[in-house]
């Protein structure tokens, strides 16, 4: 069909000859074109884009803290230095 407003009429009758008749008006509006319309990466890629590079920033930077609280200190030994004399 066209663009337009069209009438649709409903009529009804029951078993005992009762009838209703209802109209409704119905706009039909012309198709979008290809150029109107975003597709849904460039609504929302940008945004998607940042909050995965924030999480993932925010997981390296877990990483390294777990790493860097996590190694032994090589210059202080609670042993105390060793005696390989044995004395």
């Amino acid at each position: 069909r066209e663009a337009g407003t069209y009438e649709v009429t409903l009529t009804v009758e029951d078993d005992d000859g009762a009838t209703d008749i209802d109209t409704v008006s119905v706009t039909v509006e012309e198709p979008a074109e290809d150029g109107d319309e975003k597709s849904f990466i460039e609504l929302y890629g940008l945004p998607i884009g940042i909050i995965v590079l924030i999480v993932i920033v925010a997981l390296v930077l877990l990483l390294l803290m777990r790493r860097r609280g996590s190694k032994p200190s090589s210059s202080t030994d609670a042993q105390g230095p060793s005696d390989e004399a044995g004395t």
